[in-house]
C-alpha cells in the first residue's frame, strides 16, 4: 500500500511538472 501510495504521487509530481514545462513553452512561444 505504502509503495503504491509513493509511486502514485511520484507520478503526479512528474506529471505537474511536465504540465508546467508545457505551459511555460507555450507562453514562451506566444511572447
Amino acid at each position: 500500500m505504502s509503495g503504491n501510495f509513493s509511486g502514485d504521487g511520484k507520478n503526479r509530481l512528474k506529471a505537474q511538472m511536465v504540465g508546467r514545462a508545457r505551459r511555460t513553452r507555450a507562453f514562451a512561444l506566444n511572447l
